[in-house]
């Protein structure tokens, strides 16, 4: 299972988790200042969590490309 996949699966649970506690009504909660902060911050920890896995991606990506270059190289 990839990287994605298992933050996929757990963002899914934490949503799903937190729609079921929360028995609010929305445009209720948007007039509230700690749902801005809450918008922004999980914005925020989305790319923070978005840009890991990219770099993470093609970290993995370049290591193997420089392993098949290696490679390449001592046969010939």
């Amino acid at each position: 299972m990839s990287y994605a996949s298992i933050i996929g699966v757990l963002l899914l649970a934490m949503s799903y988790m937190m729609y079921n506690t929360t028995h609010t009504v929305f445009a209720e909660m948007v007039k509230e200042y700690s749902f801005a902060i809450g918008t922004i911050g999980g914005i925020g920890i989305g790319l923070i969590l978005g840009g890991f896995l990219g770099w993470l991606f093609k970290y993995r990506k370049l290591k193997k490309e420089q392993k098949i270059a290696a490679e390449n190289q001592d046969k010939i």
